[in-house]
């Protein structure tokens, strides 16, 4: 691999990042910074100058789909082998599955569901188990398992903590205590036991401990502000005092401390970590500087010390107000109507809320619309992955699995193909979970995939590959970006959410509503309704917009737009490069890139290079048959109008 075409594209603090020997390293990563290009350049870089192997990588994520991404990356940087890379608990369970066989121990079963065994306990104490005490009940235990406090301490350790419900701290202690009775009483494992058992088995076993250490001699870890006590302490276990690990995470993410996440061990990772290094990413590339100053404000109240932005300026954030929310809802079905581009996709857009609740009356509007939308689900969700997973219970044995998807995907029918590669059997996006894992384990069956689809971290469904405006909390959100974003229901009580009581949950709150505005590339705009805005918008340099009163009804667009030929012969030509490599398309070329270079119309390999975010590396890679596909289109198109700018 060529190391200098692996840079060309890197800013100095990327390069400075990727090319660093330091150890343990911490890199400090802004919104929009690119990280996961500047994890996976430094994990490809070293197996290219050999200083590490790509047998002995161990990439630690939190969603099943950040660890496909990221291997689908580095098979487009060249390297052949496949490295480890999963969740916490995925890896985990790998891991006990493997001890489990080589012992010849008889497994235990994994808990289908942490709610259901609570509400049985409930009902055993009241026999009229209420949902909302269930909710609450198991997230209490879940957060005292990620702080690593049995039954005994939880009341010390919520006291100390300050956690407030509506049960006393004594009553959650007792279905705690019952809940882990219940589980041992049936030997069941839940998630969390999965973390503890793997750092037992490491901890207790010196020979085991030092096999797994052999194993996975190099470590990343993804995210880290999102790290609990017992992600820490499993993550320590394994990498047994040695130096070569390697963080990325930014202190301004993190928002998940309600459920037991500590960004601390990434804001003092100097003091836990004697001789570490600390570097910092400081320019954004994916908002528009109006945006980014926007964010930055939100969190600091200050005009100055934002990022530097290397995208070229766009529209300031826009705040428009509504009488009501049934107002706001229909108004945004409209906004989101108008704010896709002629030629673009209804999937350059999203709208986003503090609750999915929020989300209800806005899927509601956009379908009266004829705008077609999506939630993000579980897998169970889709009719025809619930048929294909309860198919896999009885797919068992070794490799058994790949066989099946061979099988299945030969025996549909070739002229059922979607314009997103996804076959009418079986979902895109689903295909592609069940090869990321074989990608990892190449012998697994039908309960591994299970298994693997169950760890893949909260709110890592099979997302749609459908052309559909994506509907998301601020959660759920995260990691994720788009053109165009709405963020809707910013009125105080909702944003910042009226359960934050102490200083450390507001300034959660306010975390939170950064992530989600930095969603946005190119457009933002934030919706509120009644007479109290949130405070959190006060940081916007412009007054509130008034609003156009919101049509009562919406009718789709008449006549469809008219699409780029060159942009529609660049999404031909990467859909077959996808298909090729069996990979999703945006891992070949994401949208936004593509659009920059329909724009460019580059009629040349050193043309292509120069827009931004395709760069030197991937134009040696996919100039010549990018450019073949194009020079028809370019022909009838002509060059680019004067008025166009790369970005």
């Amino acid at each position: 691999m060529d190391l200098d075409l692996l840079l060309a594209d890197l800013d100095p603090d990327q390069r400075a990042a990727v090319l660093s020997d330091g150890g343990p390293l911490c890199i400090v990563a802004p919104a929009g910074s690119g990280k996961t290009r500047v994890l996976t350049r430094r994990i490809a870089r070293r197996l290219a100058d050999g200083s590490a192997d790509a047998g002995h990588v161990l990439v630690i994520t939190f969603t099943r789909r950040a660890a496909g991404e990221l291997t689908r990356r580095l098979s487009t940087l060249g390297p052949r082998d496949a490295v480890a890379a999963g969740t916490f608990h995925g890896l985990a369970y790998r891991l006990l599955r493997q001890r489990w066989q080589d012992q010849r121990r008889r497994a235990p079963d994994l808990a289908p569901s942490r709610l259901r065994l609570v509400e049985e306990v409930l009902t055993e104490r009241n026999r009229a188990p209420i949902r909302g005490v269930a909710l609450e009940m198991t997230a209490e235990i879940d957060w005292a398992r990620a702080q690593r406090a049995a039954p005994e301490a939880y009341c010390r350790a919520a006291t100390a903590a300050g956690r407030r419900t509506h049960a006393a701290p004594a009553q959650v202690a007792d279905v705690f205590a019952r809940y882990e009775h219940l589980k041992n009483q049936r030997r069941l494992v839940d998630f969390d036991d999965l973390l503890s058992l793997a750092r037992t088995e490491v901890e207790r076993d010196a020979a085991y401990a030092a096999a797994i250490r052999w194993r996975f001699r190099h470590l990343f870890v993804d995210e880290f502000q999102d790290v609990n006590p017992l992600q820490h302490a499993l993550l320590e276990a394994w990498r047994g005092g040695r130096a070569d690990l390697c963080v990325v995470g930014d202190p301004h993410q993190a928002i998940y401390g309600w459920n037991g996440a500590d960004g601390r061990w990434l804001e003092s990772f100097a003091e836990h970590h004697p001789g570490a290094t600390i570097l910092r990413l400081r320019h954004s590339h994916r908002s528009s500087p109006q945006i980014v100053a926007f964010g930055h404000a939100i969190l600091t109240g200050a005009a100055d010390g934002a990022p530097q932005v290397t995208r070229p300026d766009g529209t300031a954030p826009r705040l428009v107000r509504f009488a009501d929310a049934p107002s706001e809802a229909r108004g945004v079905a409209a906004m989101v109507r108008d704010a896709r581009p002629p030629g673009g996709r209804w999937r350059s857009i999203a709208v986003l809320a503090r609750t999915n609740a929020q989300l209800e009356p806005v899927a509601d509007a956009l379908s009266r619309a004829g705008i077609p939308a999506r939630r993000r689900g579980r897998p169970s969700e889709d009719p025809i992955v619930a048929a294909a997973l309860a198919e896999l219970r009885s797919v068992t044995g070794p490799g058994s699995l790949r066989s099946w998807l061979e099988e299945t995907l030969a025996d549909e029918p070739a002229d059922t193909e979607h314009e997103d590669g996804a076959g009418a059997v079986l979902p895109a996006p689903f295909v592609r979970a069940v090869e990321d894992l074989l990608a990892q384990e190449p012998a697994a069956d039908g309960p591994a995939l299970r298994t693997w689809l169950s760890t893949g971290g909260g709110g890592d469904g099979l997302a749609s590959g459908e052309d559909a405006v994506a509907l998301l909390s601020f959660h759920a959100a995260k990691g994720l970006e788009w053109p165009t974003v709405v963020v809707i229901g910013a009125v105080a009580g909702v944003v910042p959410h009226s359960s934050a009581r102490t200083s450390a949950a507001r300034a959660e709150e306010r975390r939170l509503f950064h992530v989600a505005v930095t969603r946005a590339e190119r457009e933002l705009i934030i919706t509120c309704y009644g007479s109290q805005p949130s405070s959190f918008v006060d940081a916007l340099e412009t007054s509130v917009e008034p609003a156009i009163p919101p049509p009562a009804e919406l009718r789709p667009l008449a006549v469809p737009p008219t699409v780029d030929p060159v942009l529609a012969a660049l999404r031909a030509w990467r859909r077959d490069a996808a298909r090729a490599a069996r990979i999703e398309e945006t891992a070949v070329v994401e949208d936004r890139t593509l659009a920059a270079i329909a724009a460019a119309r580059p009629d040349s390999i050193e043309a292509l290079a120069e827009v931004t975010g395709f760069g030197p590396l991937m134009a040696r890679r996919h100039g010549p048959r990018l450019l073949a596909a194009i020079a028809p289109a370019l022909a009838l198109a002509g060059p680019p109008a004067p008025d166009r700018r790369r970005s």
